[in-house]
């Protein structure tokens, strides 16, 4: 695909609308094929639309947008969980499912985005936002690249609505920035750290600290001793008393 001059609505605008309409089309897919959970499908999808944004800007052709995420998002799949394997201690599912084969007809995603850190914590940091209508502002300006009107076209909203967003947006974001650079972001994960450790945290947990311990070997460190304590506090634990005859 490659963007369209004559196009009147421009094609960065082309772009953010097929962002915005593919999303859901990719969602369903990779939950279905690749047994992806939303929360890890929001990364594989914007890291996919990097490398989007990165063959528009350089002029390269994509014939199929469609076919491309796709690929992408896949090997993209694949080269994190076999990174998973490499690195145990990452690993938070008791079971993982098994991924089917790429085709050889399929872009492989370039490991230089695989590898890139601010890459990865911004994405971190973008969806840790609370609000889904916030991070989807951020997206469509850092992820596509659109204009500030591009986005509000793509999102159907007012110049205001659009200002308010992105401020609070940024505000929320800023606050986090701010923890990571005073090193205390690692240190609000410890709870969730814990409730890994312990059995106890739910999907959105698991993935959000999949996401964090992908680009942290400290913190990945500090899940390995969590859990080492945890099992042997669970073999000193005494047996439970029989229960009394009636």
């Amino acid at each position: 695909m490659r963007p369209n001059g004559g196009n009147a609505q421009g094609p960065e605008v082309e772009l953010g609308r097929e962002y915005v309409a593919l999303r859901p089309r990719l969602a369903s897919w990779a939950k279905r094929t690749l047994g992806v959970s939303p929360p890890d499908f929001e990364d594989l999808h914007d890291e996919a639309w990097a490398e989007v944004l990165r063959r528009a800007q350089d002029g390269s052709e994509i014939r199929h947008l469609h076919g491309f995420l796709k690929g992408t998002i896949r090997n993209k799949w694949k080269m994190r969980r076999r990174s998973d394997r490499r690195h145990p201690t990452v690993s938070l599912d008791v079971g993982e499912a098994v991924w089917p084969e790429t085709g050889a007809e399929e872009a492989v995603l370039s490991e230089q985005i695989e590898l890139h850190e601010d890459l990865s914590l911004g994405l971190e940091l973008l969806e840790a936002i609370s609000n889904e209508r916030r991070r989807q502002v951020l997206r469509l300006l850092y992820v596509c690249g659109l204009e500030p009107a591009e986005v509000r076209r793509v999102m159907g909203v007012s110049e205001r609505t659009y200002r308010r967003l992105l401020e609070q947006a940024k505000a929320e974001i800023g606050k986090k920035l701010e923890l990571v650079i005073q090193g205390r972001w690692c240190a609000i994960q410890r709870a969730s750290l814990l409730a890994c450790a312990q059995g106890s945290t739910d999907e959105r947990q698991l993935s959000d600290l999949r996401r964090h311990l992908r680009r942290c070997p400290s913190c990945r460190q500090t899940l390995a001793e969590m859990r080492r304590a945890n099992a042997g506090e669970t073999r000193r634990r005494p047996a439970a008393a029989p229960l009394p005859q009636a």
